[in-house]
């Protein structure tokens, strides 16, 4: 990962564990496709949706989800709660790597 990108994002520490919202790692997404000349925008609602069709297919296989990915709320620029997700160094990973 390019350390000025992986710098420039809140990459939260909690027991020795890095984390990341589903806001930010989409934000990430499209930083990485910027740098490789794709100007095509991932949108926060298909991040979620891609979260949850993986965790889907997860579940069918009987493979639990380990906090992997957590799902909480955040407030928008409306003052409205909007659902995201929490996710742990190997959900971002995992996410990143259906890039």
């Amino acid at each position: 990962m390019n350390s000025s990108l992986y710098q420039s994002f809140k990459v939260m520490e909690s027991n020795q564990q890095t984390t990341m919202t589903s806001l930010e790692v989409v934000e990430l997404i499209n930083r990485f496709r910027l740098e490789e000349g794709n100007e095509t925008v991932k949108r926060h609602d298909v991040l979620l949706r891609d979260i949850r069709n993986e965790l889907k297919i997860l579940e069918q296989v009987g493979i639990t989800n380990d906090h992997n990915f957590v799902e909480v709320n955040y407030i928008d620029a409306k003052g409205e709660e909007r659902p995201c997700y929490q996710m742990n160094k190997a959900g971002i990973m995992q996410m990143l790597n259906k890039e």
